[in-house]
């Protein structure tokens, strides 16, 4: 199997190295890496010269994410597709263990776990919970998205022909794009797998794209439109329960705008809003893990031994 590791920068050179460095040395090579640049005014160039020999760097034909994970999509030629962001890091056998799993189950993607961390002078600090350590049950995978799962692409390796299904990247949503892209994912997958052998390090630092360059009220209005996007997308026999808790959220978002920022025309919030709300809550408060914010369908793990362990498959 030959993996196409796509990763969309800007402004990450420094950080960049390290997960470049990360990648290249997984225990299962990739196929290619392709870093696109979104508009970078920093050292990137330095960056280009230091590892044009191992890695396909290009520039994105528009602005955002999406448009620049569509640019690597484009000029990828493996059979299985890895999205990365320029300051994460993965366990040194992550491709192997996912790819292995890809071929011997003929899934459409493979998912594992991940974790929020601070690496402060050089020591690796766990910030949250480990997400997704344990799996999804078997089903409808498109109802969990509506249920609230979205999982970090990070995390996933994808069989390129799922992309034949389920088409591209929307280019006008950031910083939800993945939201919604998944919930297409949800529709067209045909099996799913998961894996807890390896994890993905969601490195969190001051720099983050999505709090430099997206405002709070129009990343808000984002996540609004990403939802509106996925409500016409539902052309499908989704169950009740999966109904209720999206539209719950949707109504939630809508009115956690409306105090936070004042009525806007294109926000309207009826009578049934305000139902679908009070079962979102509802819902939410009884299936909460307890002493977390997350529901049991996102598979957390608490284990602090878990988190080192997968320290030690860190290369980088």
């Amino acid at each position: 199997m030959n993996i196409s590791v796509i990763i969309p920068v800007k402004n990450r050179a420094a950080l960049l190295r390290i997960t470049l460095d990360c990648i290249l040395t997984q225990s299962k090579k990739p196929h290619e890496i392709i870093v696109v640049d979104d508009g970078s005014t920093d050292e990137f160039p330095e960056v280009i010269n230091d590892y044009k020999d191992r890695v396909i760097f290009t520039k994105s034909s528009g602005k955002g994410p999406g448009a620049a994970r569509n640019t690597g999509m484009r000029l990828a030629t493996g059979n299985a597709i890895q999205f990365f962001d320029s300051d994460d890091l993965m366990t040194v056998n992550k491709l192997e263990v996912q790819a292995r799993l890809l071929e011997d189950q003929n899934a459409d993607f493979v998912y594992g776990p991940w974790v929020k961390a601070v690496n402060e002078d050089g020591t690796w600090k766990q910030a949250d919970v480990i997400m997704q350590y344990h799996p999804l049950e078997q089903g409808n995978f498109a109802d969990y998205v509506l249920q609230g799962w979205c999982n970090i692409t990070q995390t996933v390796l994808f069989k390129r022909e799922l992309f034949d299904r389920v088409g591209f990247w929307r280019e006008d949503l950031m910083p939800h794009e993945d939201y919604e892209f998944w919930f297409r994912i949800g529709k067209h997958t045909k099996k799913f797998v998961h894996e807890n052998q390896s994890c993905v390090i969601y490195r969190q630092h001051k720099h983050q794209i999505t709090d430099m360059d997206v405002p709070n009220k129009a990343r808000w209005m984002d996540g609004i439109n990403a939802m509106r996007y996925i409500q016409e997308g539902i052309n499908y026999g989704a169950s009740a329960a999966s109904l209720w808790s999206f539209k719950g959220r949707a109504a939630l978002s809508k009115a956690g705008f409306v105090k936070n920022f004042g009525n806007d025309p294109a926000i309207n919030i009826g009578l049934l809003d305000k139902v679908y709300g009070f079962f979102h809550k509802l819902t939410q408060k009884l299936t909460r893990v307890e002493g977390t914010n997350w529901q049991k369908m996102h598979g957390i793990s608490k284990s602090t031994d878990t988190f080192k362990n997968y320290l030690k498959l860190l290369k980088a």
